[in-house]
């Protein structure tokens, strides 16, 4: 990944990808929220509520089986294989 491949996540699953040249909108298959997004090396991860993890594999992005229902709040990695999400537990809302 370089300056010229961004992405940006939102409300309802949105996920926008930028080439360098223009923004393309891509299918993220969940309605959630989702709250950051972070990659490293071709890898990517977008996090958000209930528990949202998904993945992309450099062509589309796929649902992890998460651990958790909790708003997933920020997530950071050195590498691909070293990664960390953190969360609240909102009660009453999960």
């Amino acid at each position: 990944m370089d300056s010229k491949d961004v992405f940006v996540v939102g409300a309802d699953g949105l996920i926008f990808h930028y080439d360098g040249i223009k923004w393309t909108r891509q299918r993220s298959n969940t309605r959630n929220w989702l709250r950051r997004i972070w990659g490293v090396d071709n890898t990517v991860f977008a996090i958000g509520d209930y528990g949202t993890i998904l993945h992309y594999d450099g062509k589309k992005w796929k649902n992890t089986k998460g651990v958790t229902r909790f708003q997933l709040l920020g997530i950071w990695g050195n590498r691909k294989d070293n990664i960390y999400v953190v969360g609240s537990n909102l009660k009453g809302r999960y």
